[in-house]
């Protein structure tokens, strides 16, 4: 059928995208994240019940059948990617640059911080922004836990930290990140790091933005980057980083990563430094020794 005043998609549309995905050799991702995308919009529109193309049996049932066939015929699934490097530098000169969209900074920024402190997307479900303490060289992330059975129910604290000179670009992304909390479209007062969106990505809502949401929209951010290129500057030809005009990534290739790619970096970038111990290596991203062993 046609789609509704509210939406222009139909069923049939999503089903004929999908179906696309299959022909095209996409990767086994894509038809759920093209769920989750319609899934996000429907949501900040305000759709409900039959409304939503995305509650369609039909349309769920497609993309796991889908979904299947691609799995069966691509590799077998791994460990989720690095971020590469080049990614991350693109990330830090999109914070700071301000003709890009509030919100979609504030995105950037909140992957580069799941980076640098390890952060699952749960870790930021746990991260209020008023409990982030600023310390001399970094910045303090209190992360609450709650734990709802067992002998240890109750709510937990524990900490992630921010260097304040994180970052491969030179710029001062971690500062202009941590001004933007202060925004007068971003200054919500709520318990947890990623909130929703508002219409045309110029602030932010008080509603928690889910994982399939954060999914959606990171994936949407990575495929807006543009190639970060060097060039030299003043007296002395000092060399920095500065956007480029060619995307980044090609179509598609933003799927190749999830959620888990951010907090799998800091190991890689910290493995070939000498004068970082293994062990200490292997304590990356557990914020309580005795607490989170079993999280992952």
């Amino acid at each position: 059928g046609g789609g509704t005043g509210a939406s222009p998609l139909a069923v049939s549309d999503v089903l004929a995208y999908i179906n696309d995905s299959e022909e095209a050799h996409g990767g086994a991702t894509v038809p759920r994240g093209v769920i989750y995308a319609v899934k996000l919009f429907e949501r900040l529109g305000g759709m409900q019940g039959s409304r939503r193309v995305t509650d369609d049996p039909l349309v769920m049932a497609t993309a796991e059948a889908v979904e299947d066939r691609l799995a069966r015929g691509g590799n077998p699934r791994g460990e989720a990617l690095r971020l590469p490097l080049i990614l991350t530098i693109a990330l830090e000169l999109y914070v700071v640059d301000a003709d890009n969209k509030l919100y979609s900074r504030f995105l950037a920024g909140c992957v580069l911080i799941q980076a640098w402190a390890c952060l699952r997307y749960d870790d930021t479900r746990g991260a209020a922004p008023h409990r982030i303490v600023t310390r001399p060289s970094f910045f303090d992330i209190e992360l609450e836990r709650t734990k709802t059975s067992g002998s240890g129910a109750g709510r937990t604290v524990q900490h992630a930290y921010l260097s304040k000179r994180a970052g491969f670009s030179g710029e001062p992304w971690v500062e202009v990140f941590m001004q933007l909390f202060e925004h007068p479209r971003l200054r919500i007062a709520r318990d947890y790091l990623i909130p929703l969106p508002s219409p045309g990505l110029e602030g932010a809502i008080s509603k928690i933005a889910e994982h399939n949401d954060v999914a959606a929209m990171t994936r949407a951010l990575y495929e807006e980057l543009l190639l970060p290129v060097t060039v030299k500057s003043g007296c002395d030809r000092t060399v920095r980083w500065t956007r480029g005009v060619k995307k980044l990534l090609p179509a598609g290739w933003a799927d190749a990563f999830t959620l888990h790619s951010p907090r799998k970096c800091l190991v890689s970038w910290g493995s070939p430094l000498p004068e970082v111990a293994r062990d200490h290596l292997d304590l990356l991203g557990w914020h309580s020794k005795r607490a989170s062993l079993g999280y992952d």
